[in-house]
């Protein structure tokens, strides 16, 4: 929330980044790109060994992407902060916005990090993809995610809360072409009969 430059990123407490993270990741950061992200290499919290390289498939190369042409790939992948590059107002919007309007599923810590992703992918044409491990997870018994595999009941619950908010990006996007058609329709309304004051 401090920071004073357009690019940030959140990682979390249990991750590190390579330190050459920001110099591969930030070039990609073009003005029509939302976000950029990397490989990650997954780490045994209690060993240090290095275990299986995870985001090696959402993107065929380093690069640039639309959104449409990835889409489907990001919104079958939980994203981690922890590996990637954001808008400083995506990152603020995502984690001050609170709950969904109509939000019926929660569960601890799902959300803002799904958020970041969804509206990089809503308000920018493009995501970028650094095809490199430069992000490094750990995996503990106390993980987040490793508590919630433990018990089917507890992962459904993590899982429809990410349903939700996928399904709240999928009903902005048709929420923004209906938007286009009211604004074109007022614009038209406008030429043709004039400005309407507002009743007060």
């Amino acid at each position: 929330l401090h920071s004073s430059g357009d690019l940030t990123t959140l990682l979390i407490d249990d991750d590190w980044l390579d330190p050459r993270f920001a110099e591969r990741c930030a070039p990609l950061m073009e003005s029509d790109v939302g976000m950029c992200f990397s490989k990650a290499q997954m780490v045994d919290g209690a060993t240090g060994a290095l275990g299986g390289v995870i985001y090696d498939t959402v993107c065929p190369g380093t690069g640039a992407y639309r959104v449409k042409s990835v889409e489907r790939n990001l919104l079958r992948t939980i994203i981690s902060p922890s590996v990637a590059i954001y808008r400083r107002e995506i990152m603020i919007d995502a984690l001050t916005m609170g709950r969904l309007p109509l939000q019926e599923h929660e569960f601890f810590c799902v959300g803002p990090d799904r958020l970041m992703t969804l509206l990089s992918m809503l308000r920018y044409q493009k995501v970028a993809y650094q095809d490199e491990p430069l992000s490094f997870l750990r995996s503990h018994p106390e993980s987040i995610t490793v508590r919630a595999h433990r018990k089917p009941e507890t992962l459904d619950a993590m899982m429809d809360a990410y349903q939700e908010y996928d399904d709240y990006y999928k009903l902005m996007k048709r929420m923004r072409l209906l938007h286009k058609s009211v604004w074109a329709f007022r614009q038209f309304r406008r030429r043709v009969f004039g400005w309407r004051k507002p009743r007060i």
